[in-house]
């Protein structure tokens, strides 16, 4: 009895084995599919068949962390990122139910393609990235480009090369098909590697010559620039003055010229002419209108002279939104006029600087554009495309660093939309190393142009001078603020049209806090007193924009108007 009894147990201890064995989550079968092209991406198909017992179990199928345009059963899913996978959460499609189910699952890999120490080509195909469970089958078919010349090797996480021993392939042409002769581990990885060619992957050694040669290129141009500044256009920093007045003789639209080198910004020369008293400006919702309010003397520099005579001379009043101001508004934007005394003439010409970094973008554009065709007629169109982008990017972005120091608003989004456009471009070609370093060294470039210039001992006097004023205006305490607005109730439009043309506007408009201040005495349009500081100083950058609205679009104007009379009939 004793013996049956025990027999019985024994039976039933192993067929509960054979249940929880059988009860456990896996993959009872899994199929491969690659197809390799000839520039290096890969596209995947994946057939996995699952073995779930527990409902509550949270499936995560790994695939590699660079693998884009996931989906599972045709719709397109997001994978989570964890280390060097990302996590397909199966469970969120399959929902919580057991038994035996079919799950394909599809995704690209940008570049199998890598160039080992001895520069030879080396396909790396990572065929599993550690599943969680059990595969107790696995089968693959790899297609490539052209024939193979050499066999394919393979490692793992547990086994290293001694997975070959459990896997057996064929090869027939360009294609290799196999299968596991045994399970694979949980969390297995496995990697398939094989020698290749540069006749099987052309595009990919073509991308990475010119990726290469285009890093070369960038890094010569920028070395080049950098030592044409150095030798010609390099200044000895200059130390602030304490001043508390703006620099004499300059207007707040020189002041871009004092610090910069940049031309003369007629609006912002327009509103300290309103703070000094020769014009009122009446913003309205057609643009802005400058009335003449009195006749400018001697007083003041010959420039601003001539540019008062050109907008007066037979009106008392003339909007911004007609031609010849904004005609004028582009035309002191190209030659710092009356600042000769500030320059020395020996000086080296920045259009030289500007030339070498605009070909640091032209460099930069041709490695991201020749990482990113799917083809060798795409390739050449993209690398033209992109090389003219970096180009014009490079010669934009430079000159936009006289804005960046200045603070200009504008300068300073664009800069900003344009450095993100191109780090995302090169992220999604793989080589964002190469878009960072064209963003960092055009940021670069565009400080050094802005800062580059040989000065006289004048121009370093009022380049000292100005940065002493801006100084000023930051550092005044509040209490002295307080003091000055009550005792002067115009401080702060005073010297509101400097602060912006120094870049510390909103600085400056801080130290006045909350308080309410009344209406802006050049300000035809008295209905936004009380207003606080801040408030004050956005109306005045929302009517230099308006002022300045029609100069910008001047161009467009007239290829419409090229456009217009080639389709006239």
């Amino acid at each position: 009895m004793k013996t049956g009894a025990r027999l019985l147990i024994l039976i039933l201890v192993v067929m509960f084995a054979a249940c929880t064995v059988q009860a456990a989550t896996s993959a009872t079968d899994l199929q491969g599919f690659a197809t390799v092209g000839s520039d290096g991406g890969c596209q995947i198909s994946l057939a996995l068949t699952l073995h779930i017992e527990d409902s509550n179990t949270t499936l995560l199928f790994p695939v590699p962390a660079d693998a884009s345009g996931i989906s599972v059963n045709g719709s397109r899913v997001t994978a989570s990122r964890s280390g060097d996978v990302k996590n397909i959460n199966l469970s969120r499609v399959l929902g919580k139910i057991v038994g035996d189910f079919s799950v394909n699952i599809q995704y690209s890999l940008r570049d199998v393609i890598t160039t080992t120490e001895e520069g030879a080509l080396m396909m790396q195909l990572p065929m599993l990235s550690g599943f969680s469970h059990q595969i107790e089958k696995m089968s693959f078919s790899v297609t490539l480009p052209a024939a193979l010349e050499t066999l394919p090797g393979f490692t793992s996480g547990y086994h290293q090369a001694a997975i070959e021993e459990d896997i057996t392939y064929t090869v027939s042409g360009n294609t290799i098909t196999g299968q596991s002769k045994k399970a694979l581990k949980d969390h297995e990885t496995l990697m398939m590697t094989l020698s290749v060619t540069e006749k099987m992957f052309p595009r990919n050694l073509v991308q990475s010559q010119n990726a290469g040669t285009s890093a070369v290129g960038m890094g010569i141009c920028g070395g080049l620039a950098l030592l044409y500044w150095i030798f010609f256009l390099w200044n000895l920093p200059v130390i602030p003055w304490q001043k508390t007045m703006p620099v004499t003789g300059y207007g707040a639209g020189s002041v871009g010229t004092i610090l910069t080198r940049s031309g003369i910004d007629l609006s912002m020369m327009v509103m300290s002419w309103a703070q000094l008293g020769y014009v009122m400006i009446q913003p309205g919702n057609r643009g802005v209108t400058i009335h003449k309010r009195m006749d400018m003397g001697n007083e003041r520099p010959e420039v601003e002279r001539r540019c008062f005579q050109k907008l007066f001379s037979k009106k008392r009043s003339i909007s911004t939104q007609d031609l010849a101001y904004a005609q004028l508004v582009r035309t002191l934007r190209k030659k710092p006029l009356g600042t000769e005394e500030l320059l020395k003439k020996t000086g080296g010409n920045r259009l030289v600087f500007l030339v070498l970094s605009t070909l640091v973008g032209v460099f930069g554009g041709v490695g991201i554009g020749a990482t990113m065709g799917a083809g060798a007629a795409l390739q050449g169109l993209l690398e033209i495309l992109m090389a003219a982008l970096g180009g014009l990017s490079g010669w934009v972005l430079t000159q936009w660093g006289c804005g960046l120091l200045l603070g200009q608003r504008k300068a300073i989004l664009a800069t900003a939309i344009t450095d993100v456009v191109w780090l995302i471009l090169s992220a999604s070609a793989g080589v964002f190393g190469l878009g960072l370093g064209m963003c960092l060294g055009l940021l670069a470039a565009a400080v050094l142009y802005a800062w580059g210039g040989k000065r006289t001992a004048l121009g370093r006097q009022a380049l000292s001078q100005s940065f002493g004023f801006a100084r000023y205006l930051t550092k005044l305490p509040k209490k002295q603020v307080q003091q000055l607005q009550a005792t002067d109730p115009e401080f702060f439009f005073r010297y509101a049209p400097y602060a912006i043309a120094l870049g510390v506007d909103n600085a400056f408009a801080a130290k006045f806090g909350k308080s309410k201040l009344s209406g802006c005495p050049y300000f035809a349009d008295r209905l936004d007193a009380q207003m606080t500081a801040s408030q004050w100083n956005e109306k005045i950058h929302t009517t230099l924009e308006a002022m300045d609205r029609r100069a910008t679009y001047l161009p467009y104007e007239k290829w419409i108007a090229v456009i217009q009379s080639l389709i006239k009939p």
